[in-house]
């Protein structure tokens, strides 16, 4: 009865995980599982669903009986704390912890041969005096539109998280060389610097990036450690600039204006 009326409204996504659940009801025990059962209009509701043996007048297990409950507000409540707790309200970037759980992800996934993972971190510059002439407002439009421009400057898969205050990271799996790496970064540094037009004002802000890869092996506070030095070099410098950092390099290289 279950797979015939109702069966094949589950959703795709969910069918083969609700039929596998649903084969344990063999072992005599109740189930419980949640899934989305599509709509006649297009649209699915997500259900609890419970599920418990039938066992007719001779004791003998014949189909199994179940109910369904729509908990869509439950779920879009559970949805709304998980974002919460992974991602920065303000600039809809990973927030940090959820940045450096993706990192050590990326750092722990298998390579491909000639690959490697690329850390940049960005910090904007000169972003307490952003705040002080144009007010914490502006300020944030500024975070939210560097966080947008970075995100468009980086692939399907990489991540751009927010770190804290004006701190944004980027996780690069895949990188092919330190020229490529080199070139994401100019990109961002680049695209960052473009004027910034909001309530008929134009702020300039750019970024100071620290960038380098992680060698096989490297955990996730060395990494970071790495391209954290290298970004205070970019900000002790010129800011507005590239500073590069190789594994076990000596003399980072920058680029920017």
């Amino acid at each position: 009865l279950f797979r015939s009326d109702i069966g094949h409204n589950i959703d795709p996504d969910d069918y083969e995980r609700v039929m596998a659940t649903l084969a344990g009801v063999g072992s005599g025990e109740p189930i419980q599982t949640r899934f989305r059962v599509h709509t006649a209009d297009g649209g699915y509701h997500w259900v609890d669903g419970h599920a418990k043996p039938y066992v007719d007048a001779e004791g003998n297990t014949n189909g199994l009986i179940a109910a369904l409950r729509i908990i869509d507000e439950q779920v879009e409540a559970e949805q709304k704390l998980d974002r919460l707790a992974r991602f920065d309200a303000l600039t809809g970037l990973p927030n940090r912890a959820e940045a450096i759980s993706r990192l050590d992800a990326a750092l722990e996934e298998p390579r491909t041969p000639g690959s490697c993972v690329g850390i940049l971190f960005c910090d904007v510059d000169h972003f307490k005096e952003i705040n002080d002439t144009w007010g914490h407002g502006i300020g944030d439009t500024v975070l939210a539109t560097l966080a947008s421009r970075i995100r468009e400057s980086v692939r399907p898969g990489d991540t751009v998280g927010r770190t804290g205050g004006d701190e944004m990271i980027v996780v690069l799996p895949g990188v092919r060389s330190i020229d490529e790496l080199a070139r994401i970064s100019e990109e961002i540094r680049s695209r960052a610097a473009q004027p910034i037009h909001e309530a008929g004002k134009t702020i300039n802000a750019t970024l100071s990036i620290g960038a380098t890869v992680a060698v096989p092996g490297e955990t996730v506070s060395s990494v970071m450690a790495r391209a954290d030095d290298a970004m205070y070099q970019a900000k002790l410098g010129a800011r507005n600039t590239v500073v590069l950092v190789e594994p076990g390099a000596g003399s980072p290289s920058s680029a920017g204006v």
